[in-house]
């Protein structure tokens, strides 16, 4: 495996963690996962630091 797939995959396999209850619930896990300039736009056109997604992510109710 050349060294572009290695990193692909392991991207990708952490855009997946983020998606685990366990994971979204837990701010530690979140604080390593996200890059302290971590932004994001949401579809409304919002921006999201860090701390306001590993905030809004731990404050969401689980089914």
């Amino acid at each position: 495996m050349d060294t572009d797939e290695s990193l692909r995959q392991h991207l990708y396999h952490l855009e997946e963690s983020l998606q685990q209850p366990e994971i979204r619930r837990s701010p530690e896990k979140l604080q390593k996962l996200l890059a302290d300039d971590f932004v994001e736009f949401g579809s409304a056109g919002c921006v999201y630091d860090k701390q306001s997604i590993v905030e809004a992510l731990g404050a969401e109710s689980t089914l």
